[in-house]
């Protein structure tokens, strides 16, 4: 997994400008790969695309807990900017022992695509 993530990052980081990644320790967990998009960019959208390449993604903090109908009518301390930020911008990218350098570089150049419209 680890070399995984780092195949990854190498070729987001040269295709896909303008995502930022989590920054991890060496001896993190590496369980899932997740990128925030450009400020322009929305997950949803984007998810929508990747899912024409035939691309599953994954959302996190979506919807943000104040606006899930169960929470919906309590207050909230502020507007809660970098949470909305995160829901929208959040993506989880294929990542999974099965997945090979062929299918890293066609998520990449799907996600690199989709960025590009």
């Amino acid at each position: 997994r680890k070399e995984m993530h780092a195949r990854y990052l190498g070729d987001l980081r040269a295709r896909c400008i303008g995502l930022s990644h989590q920054q991890r320790p060496a001896e993190g967990v590496y369980s899932i790969l997740c990128v925030m998009l450009p400020p322009d960019r929305n997950a949803g959208d984007v998810a929508a695309s990747l899912a024409k390449h035939e691309i599953e993604t994954r959302r996190w903090y979506c919807p943000i807990v104040p606006a899930h109908p169960a929470f919906r009518a309590l207050a909230t301390t502020d507007d809660l900017d970098v949470s909305r930020t995160l829901g929208e911008r959040l993506i989880g990218l294929p990542f999974h022992p099965f997945l090979g350098a062929h299918e890293v570089e066609f998520v990449v150049a799907a996600l690199k695509s989709c960025l590009a419209q």
